[in-house]
Formats: structure tokens, sequence, C-alpha cells
């Protein structure tokens, strides 16, 4: 038997596994339709009921070829409205005996991706009969995956396995890669494979996601989505209806230095379980407080904010920022202290802990914005020539105003008051480019630029 008919084998066994979990399925499309003919082709895809692929599968013998189709999804323009939960690499033949280890090196040192993302899977293709116990035995381990999540996990705990590809400035592709994800655990809830409260979590932490990273209409649209496809949420654990509601609340949050910002921030307190959830609304009292000029009360909230998160790096940060508000708002303390600590706080979070930060590149622009606009204020208006260069940045790497810690002082930064950064999902690029350190470079650049101007 050829090697050419046994990886048609090979296609007919996913065929058959994609009717038996009632998938569309394609074979020999476009990855870059936009090329024409001249665009790579993936062997195999498994498709949602709206034509999007969920699952990749390029299928091969030869140890070249293998190493080629496992990158080329990195090539050229990629939508990421159609990047899937995994592609995976079939391997059999020489390829499976012979592979090369590049692919692996290159994706080790030079970029982070989404979990599950990439995978690979050596099969015997002697017979239909054993590649399709190979490949089902891989596909139902992936629902096991989705299905049976560590007991206790949450919205927050999924947030977490993304973490690191926001932190490397990749938000495009961890939103689209776990809107994606929801939407697998949709389909699978459909056919009772996964319980709707997991399919929900997913989608929370995508929302979660999207309102931190300041993209707040694209957040409010998975809620709404959300709620038509539980009718409510009476299907939903008491846990993952918390957390749904945190992030409303979030979204919902009045201007921070308005009239109705505390009344609001104390009453929505009552209507959350969790003490983190809680804790969100509790620390934004203070720069209600602080704006307003009430210190006393400020360092009231943020001593009892500190205390209850045990002294985190992240609520430690939260209370410097609250405090340099109320430094170049009301000329509370000394602006450049407070700026320089909160950038601290930010740029540890980000860059200290490669395995797991818990920093976000917005945290850290709005860091040193503060550490700038704080400068001016003390009469260094040579550090003016740095707002363009953030701007210039922030701009690229498609960062809204309304992103967490920007969003907060927005009413401080009349330079980035009028004009916003393009929409990550709106943004075009190659995968490689999306999920290099290049941009996170740049960033740490601007830090040690912004520490040479303004001192530490």
């Amino acid at each position: 038997m050829s090697l050419s008919l046994r990886t048609q084998q090979i296609i007919y066994a996913l065929r058959q596994l994609a009717e038996e979990y009632s998938f569309g399925f394609a074979k020999e499309t476009r990855y870059f339709p936009e090329l024409g003919a001249q665009s790579e082709r993936v062997d195999a895809e498994f498709l949602l009921p709206n034509g999007v692929p969920a699952l990749r599968f390029e299928i091969d013998n030869e140890p070249d070829r293998a190493a080629h189709n496992r990158l080329k999804i990195f090539g050229n323009v990629y939508s990421l409205s159609t990047l899937p939960v995994v592609a995976l690499s079939v391997v059999h033949g020489s390829a499976s005996t012979r592979s090369h280890s590049y692919p692996s090196e290159l994706l080790e040192h030079g970029f982070v991706t989404p979990p599950r993302f990439l995978d690979e899977l050596s099969v015997d293709s002697s017979s239909v009969d054993s590649s399709a116990k190979q490949l089902r035995a891989w596909f139902n381990q992936l629902i096991e995956a989705l299905a049976k999540a560590p007991e206790g996990e949450t919205v927050f705990d999924i947030a977490e396995h993304y973490q690191p590809l926001v932190a490397n400035v990749s938000l495009a592709v961890a939103a689209a890669h776990l809107q994606m994800h929801s939407e697998l655990a949709w389909f699978l809830a459909s056919q009772h494979y996964v319980s709707v409260d997991r399919a929900a979590s997913l989608t929370v932490a995508l929302a979660r996601m999207l309102q931190r990273a300041g993209m707040h209409r694209d957040a409010s649209l998975a809620l709404a989505t959300l709620r038509d496809r539980v009718h409510g949420t009476g299907r939903l654990s008491s846990q993952t209806e918390d957390d749904a509601l945190a992030v409303e609340l979030l979204l919902q949050t009045p201007a921070l230095n308005s009239g109705q910002a505390l009344t609001y921030l104390s009453e929505v307190l009552g209507r959350l379980r969790a003490h983190y959830h809680k804790s969100k609304f509790h620390w934004r009292k203070g720069i209600v407080e602080v704006v307003a000029g009430s210190l006393f009360r400020t360092e009231d909230i943020l001593h009892s904010y500190v205390a209850d998160m045990n002294g985190s790096r992240i609520a430690l940060s939260n209370a410097a920022l609250v405090r340099t508000i109320g430094a170049l708002s009301a000329g509370r303390g000394d602006p450049r202290e407070h700026a320089a600590t909160y950038a601290r706080h930010e740029q540890s979070l980000l860059f200290l802990d490669e395995s797991q930060p818990d920093g976000t590149v917005h945290g850290v622009v709005a860091g040193l914005y503060l550490r700038v606009m704080a400068e001016i204020s003390c009469g260094n208006f040579g550090a003016s020539y740095l707002l363009g260069k953030l701007d210039t940045f922030r701009h690229s790497v498609g960062i809204p105003r309304a992103a967490d810690g920007l969003r907060e002082i927005t009413h401080l930064l009349p330079s980035i008051s009028n004009s916003e950064a393009p929409a990550m999902g709106e943004r075009s690029g190659s995968l490689a480019d999306l999920l290099s350190h290049g941009r996170k470079s740049v960033l740490l650049r601007l830090c040690i630029e912004t520490n040479e101007v303004c001192g530490l």
C-alpha cells in the first residue's frame, strides 16, 4: 500500500469521526483564501455549524513536509476569526520515526502559544481501524479536558491559562482562541458531552479578558450571547453566575470622577458573593474619594483592601495607582514617588515572572503615562516627548483607552483622551508576529527610557 493511500485512509477515518460527533468536515481548504491559488492548504478540518473550523489536521508521512506543515500556520496574513482550538499534526510512516526537531525548538524559543493550540499525534496507518482508534482516543482526551476541568476551577483559573499569552502582547490571539474554545464547548454541550456550566465559564472568561483590555462592546456582546444561550442564568452554578455578574457590573461602572460613582460602587458590593469580586469595586471607591479630596477615607479604603488581599503585589499596585491619582489631581503627596511605585509594581507583574506573568501590557503603559505626567507636573518638561512615544506604542498594539489602568486615569491624560487605538480584532498581521516577543521588547525599552528620563 502506498503512503499516499494511507494518508487517504487517515482522512477517511477523520471524516468518520467528524460524522460521529456531528461536525461538518472539509478537506484541502485554503489557509489564506485571500491568496487564491497561491495559498497553502490544510488537509482536513472539523467545522462547527457556522462553518468555522474548530480543529485542523495536517497529515504527513515525510519528515520535511511534516516540519513545514507544522509551522505554516504562522505564515502570511492569518485570519484570527478562523483560529482553531487545536492544529493537530498527524504523522505516520517515516515522519513518525524520523521527525525533525527544529519546529519544536523554534516554537519553544520564539513564541507563546494558546493552550492546546499545537499538538502532534503519531498513528499506525496500516489500516483504517488502527488509525481511527488512535484518532478517536486523542479526540476523547480533548473532550475530557474540556468537560472535566479541575474541581473548583473558576473563570479566573481559566484566565490564568491564557495570561502568559496576554502578557506577551498577544491579546488578539488569546481572545480569538478563547472564543473558539468557547464555541467548541457550546457545540459539545448541545450534545451533552460538556456541561452548560463549563461552556458558560469559558464565555465568561472571554468577557472578562475583553473587559480588562478595554474592549467593552465585545465583552458585552459575549455576555449577551451567554444569556441567550442559557435563557438567563438559571442553569448556571452560583459561582459562574457570580463571575458573570462581576464582569457585567464592571462594564457598567460609571466614570470614577462622576457624581454617581460612589453610590454605584457601594451598591454593587451587596450583589456579589465572592470576596475577590467585591474587592475590585472596593478599591475603586478609593479613586472616587481621593478625587473628591477625602484623604482619610481614601487611606481607610486602601488599608482595608490591601489587608483583605493579603498584601499581594496586585493589591499594592492598585493602591499605588489610587495614591498617584490623588497626587496628580488633588496634590496629595509626591506624584513622582507614587507613580514610580505603581509603575514598578506593574512592570514586576509583567516582566519578572516569565513562567506565569500576572501583569498586563496596558497596566505597564498606564504606569508609564503616570510617570511622565508626574514628571511634567513637577516641572520636568523635557519628559513631554515620551507622551508621543507612548501614544504610538499604544496604537501599534491596539490598547483602547478603556483598558484597566488607563480607564481609571483617562481624565488626567488629555494626550490619550481624543484618540482611540484600533480594536484588536480589526488589526492584521501574521500569526508569528502576533505571537512573538518583539513588541514586549519595545515596551521594555520604553520602560528603560522612562526610568532614565524620570529617574528611579
